[in-house]
């Protein structure tokens, strides 16, 4: 059916299409109102490149194992039983082509025109966990950090539950490491505050005083190190997803 023009639907609910073992569906370039796939026996291979449908109606689990999915456009998806953000993150991870971004983003947008917008963010999510494994090594480690830390920065909760975690952990270090590991280094110090001071190695660009006033040294020495060493990095991967959402925004 490549390059077909339907006024009304294409309609393959309970369709048979499975022989010849090899067969496939080609819908390239087809336009059409609907896209019904519920299929009954799918074929090998399904070819939806540049094929532009108004409504998707269908079920992802009846879809081949095969599909074809580069430049593929439609406006919405009919919600039925089965369709599922997982479900269709499946059909999607189905294209033969390998990772494009390109089915994601549609996803991505259909779902956002549904109001659906948690699932646009799922969607999001996991269109750039797939991206990571077409990067580098560098790129790969800064893809592991923006997810761990900020979910792409459509989590950015996260640096909050981080930035918690290791502020507890400081302050729990630097209060053992007081008095004996905690040396002044000035005449008139501030008295010393753990948490304050686990908060003040943390934030990178905020200055509370307490580093300026104590140095630790022994183990509390490499714990000072650490925490600004993860301050610097979970400080970086908030602002870049941020500004990742003021894009997309």
């Amino acid at each position: 059916m490549a390059g077909a023009k339907v006024g009304d639907s294409v309609d393959f609910t309970g369709a048979v299409l499975n022989e010849p073992a090899d067969s496939t569906v080609d819908l390239r370039n087809v336009t059409a109102a609907r896209l019904a796939a519920r299929w009954s026996r799918p074929p090998h291979l399904a070819d939806l490149r540049h094929a532009a449908i108004g409504v998707l109606d269908d079920d992802p689990a009846t879809w081949p194992a095969r599909v074809r999915l580069r430049a593929f456009s439609y406006d919405v998806t009919e919600h039925n039983p089965g369709d599922t953000v997982a479900a269709r993150l499946g059909w999607v991870a189905r294209d033969v082509d390998g990772y494009m971004p390109e089915p994601y983003e549609q996803l991505i947008s259909a779902y956002r025109r549904a109001g659906q917008e948690e699932a646009a963010r799922k969607v999001a999510i996991a269109n750039q966990w797939r991206r990571r494994g077409t990067l580098n090594p560098a790129a790969k480690a800064w893809n592991w950090l923006l997810y761990l830390s900020v979910g792409y920065g459509y989590r950015t909760w996260l640096a909050g539950l981080w930035l918690l975690a290791l502020e507890l952990a400081g302050t729990v270090i630097f209060a053992r490491a007081y008095p004996a590991n905690m040396v002044a280094a000035t005449p008139h110090p501030m008295p010393f505050n753990a948490p304050v001071y686990a908060l003040d190695v943390l934030l990178p660009i905020i200055s509370l005083g307490q580093q300026d006033s104590w140095q630790p040294l022994g183990g509390a020495l490499y714990a000072y190190w650490t925490l600004t060493i993860l301050g610097w990095a979970l400080a970086s991967a908030f602002i870049a997803g941020l500004a990742g959402i003021i894009k997309r925004g």
